[in-house]
Formats: C-alpha cells, structure tokens, sequence
C-alpha cells in the first residue's frame, strides 16, 4: 500500500538517482563538454574511450532498460490478473465506469 512515507521514498530515490548520475562525470567516468551552441554542459559525445562508452551503457541500462523491464512485468501480471478474474466470472458484476478501464488496461 502506497503512504506518504512510500511515496517521499521514491521522489528522494528519483534525486538520489539523478545526482549520482550526473555527477559521475565530474569524478572522473566519462566527462562533461560544452555544447555545440555554448550554452550548457553536456555528456562529451566526441569522446570514445572505455570511460564514456561503459558510462553512457550503464545510464542506458540502469534508467532505460531495467525500468522497461519492470514495466513489462507489472503490466504482464495485471493482463494476467484480469484473465484470471474473467475466468472466474468475477467481472460480470461491476459497474460500467470500471468496465471500460479494463478495456483501456487490456489494450
């Protein structure tokens, strides 16, 4: 069950998460450029040594693909779930607002 608690361990996870990755490459892993306009800093995408290749993978791995995994998983055992509770019959007796978001959850 979601508490307040819950939820403000998550946002100071997300902070967390942010300043370990954006400060990585001011310690040292990968580095930190101009970029082309001069405006701001960015990740040095013109460097192509181990540092910045195995940085920019496990920013990939870490903030896109395991989150996407989770994500499949989540909505794998909802369809799941739902197929279960059709089969059961235990869905004949809700009402119609909740109908149509388990047709929009099952699209």
């Amino acid at each position: 069950k979601m508490t307040v608690q819950s939820y403000n361990l998550l946002i100071a996870a997300a902070w967390l998460n942010a300043v370990f990755w954006s400060s990585m490459p001011v310690v040292g892993w990968a580095a930190y450029a101009p970029d082309p306009t001069g405006a701001t800093c960015t990740i040095n995408w013109r460097q192509n040594n181990v540092s910045f290749i195995s940085y920019t993978m496990a920013v990939i791995s870490v903030n896109f693909i395991l989150p996407l995994f989770v994500m499949f998983y989540c909505y794998y055992n909802v369809s799941v779930t739902v197929k279960q509770y059709k089969a059961n019959n235990c869905l004949d007796n809700i009402n119609i607002e909740w109908s149509e978001q388990m047709d929009v959850t099952k699209v």
